[in-house]
C-alpha cells in the first residue's frame, strides 16, 4: 500500500498556544458579537515538578484509577521513570520505576482493565522492550522484556484488529521500524520489519476510513509520511513524491 507525503509549509508557525486563545476569541465573538472584543483566556500559577535531567517525553493515563490525569516521564540522564499522579492540588504524588528508559507508550497490554507501560531500554548494541503490569493503584510489575533489533519511537494501538494492543518500534536511521503483535497477556508474538519512512515521531489513526490503523511519521524535514495499513500490521512499500516548488 502507498504512503502518501504531507508537506509543512516554510516560514513562522503560530504556536499551539496561539491557535487556541485565537479559537477561543472567534468563539467568543460569535457567541456574543455586540461586546466587540474578546480577553485572552487567563491560567493559574503553574507547578515546578522535578522530573529529572533531560526528560524525553511524557505519556498520560490514569495509573491509580482516581479519575485524575497522572504522568509518566523517563530521564535520559538516569536510570529511573519518574510517575507523577496528579491530584486536586496541582502538585503530584510521585513515584519511580528504577530502569534506564528509552521511549514509553501506554496501555492496558494484559486486558484487565488496568493501564500498562512499555519501555524501551538498553545498550549501543543490544536492545529491548519491557512490559510492566499496572495494578490500578499506581504500582507496576515487570511482566516481559523482549530483546528487539532496536529502539525507538514506541507506539502503542491494534494495528492487526484483534483487539489486542500491538507495538510499534519506531526507527530514525533506516526504513525499517518494528512491528510487535501483542498476545493479550502482556507477551508479543517474534516480532517482524514494516518498511516505512525512517521516523523521529509518530501517530496511529484511521487516515483513509477503511476500519484499518495507518501511520503518520514524521523524520524532522517539512514532510509528514502517512502509511496506509493492511489491518495485519503492515503498510506496504515506500513511495515518495517530490514537492513542488511555490510559484510553478
Amino acid at each position: 500500500m502507498p504512503h502518501t507525503n504531507v508537506r509543512l509549509a516554510g516560514g513562522p508557525r503560530p504556536s499551539s498556544l496561539c491557535t487556541l486563545i485565537g479559537l477561543f476569541c472567534l468563539v467568543a465573538l460569535a457567541a456574543a458579537p455586540a461586546a466587540g472584543q474578546c480577553d485572552a483566556p487567563a491560567f493559574g500559577a503553574g507547578v515546578n515538578v522535578d522530573v529529572g535531567l533531560r526528560p524525553l517525553e511524557v505519556a498520560r493515563g490514569d495509573f491509580n484509577g482516581d479519575g485524575k490525569a497522572d504522568f509518566v516521564v523517563p530521564s535520559g540522564n538516569s536510570d529511573k521513570i519518574r510517575i507523577l499522579f496528579g491530584n486536586a492540588s496541582g502538585v503530584p504524588a510521585a513515584a519511580q520505576l528504577n530502569i534506564a528508559p528509552g521511549r514509553v507508550a501506554v496501555a492496558d497490554f494484559n486486558r484487565d482493565g488496568k493501564l500498562d507501560l512499555a519501555i524501551t531500554h538498553g545498550t549501543f548494541s543490544t536492545n529491548f522492550v519491557a512490559v510492566y503490569l499496572g495494578d490500578g493503584a499506581g504500582g507496576f510489575s515487570l511482566a516481559t522484556d523482549t530483546q528487539v533489533s532496536q529502539s525507538g519511537q514506541l507506539l502503542a494501538a491494534d494495528f492487526n484488529n484483534d483487539a489486542r494492543p500491538d507495538l510499534f518500534v519506531g526507527n530514525s536511521s533506516t526504513n525499517n521500524s518494528l512491528m510487535l503483535l501483542g498476545d493479550g497477556a502482556g507477551g508479543f508474538a517474534p516480532g517482524f520489519n514494516v518498511v516505512v519512512p525512517n521516523n523521529s515521531d509518530a501517530a496511529a489513526g484511521d487516515f483513509n476510513g477503511d476500519g484499518k490503523l495507518d501511520l503518520a511519521l514524521m523524520n524532522g524535514g517539512n514532510f509528514i509520511h502517512v502509511a496506509l495499513g493492511d489491518g495485519a500490521g503492515h503498510f506496504g512499500q515506500r513511495r515518495l513524491r517530490q514537492p513542488r516548488r511555490r510559484g510553478r
